[in-house]
């Protein structure tokens, strides 16, 4: 019950900052088999669009996030306390337009201590101005392709902060993914 409630205070941050208050469905748990959904008042679930089953997931991740914290302080003796850790999504903003995507990254953001995101280019670029004045780390991965280069290859690279980063590197003896610290 705990993560429905909080899962559902995430979602309405979510929808009040979306300026979605027309919105009157909420998320519900089905326990047994871990399946969470939006429904009416009436409990009948309402489909969901794929921004919505993304702001749905991301508002259950997170409660679950929450919840763990807090219970990170209970004892008890009858349940296992929480723990803090960081919740990590990987391509949290793939079906969201740039506007709802800062949103959303501003309540993920508050719902969490250690927030750990994992972007492409093109989701990181438009959110690089919000992120960027919280940021404690920041990674590249970079492919490394065994073969050589082509001439008419096309280079493959990201500006960070006015500098140029290559995303692929070339001439390795074994394909593999090099995790660099740029930050």
């Amino acid at each position: 019950k705990t993560v429905k409630v909080t899962a559902n205070q995430i979602a309405s941050l979510m929808r009040h900052d979306l300026r979605r208050t027309d919105i009157s469905h909420y998320i519900d748990v089905d326990f047994e088999t871990l399946k969470f959904s939006y429904v009416d008042k009436d409990g009948k679930d309402v489909g969901e669009s794929t921004g919505e089953e993304l702001f749905l997931n991301l508002s259950f991740a997170s409660a679950l996030s929450k919840i763990a914290a807090i219970r990170s302080k209970v004892q008890n003796g009858i349940l296992i306390p929480g723990a803090v850790g960081p919740l990590v999504i990987d391509a949290p903003f793939g079906d969201l337009d740039p506007t709802n995507a800062r949103i959303v990254y501003e309540v993920l953001k508050e719902s969490t201590d250690q927030l750990v995101l994992l972007l492409s280019r093109s989701h990181w670029e438009p959110l690089d101005d919000p992120m960027r004045p919280s940021l404690g780390a920041e990674y590249l991965l970079v492919r490394q392709h065994a073969q050589s280069a082509d001439e008419d290859q096309e280079v493959k690279e990201i500006e960070i902060e006015g500098t140029l980063y290559p995303l692929v590197s070339h001439d390795f003896d074994y394909p593999s993914t090099l995790v660099e610290r740029i930050k």
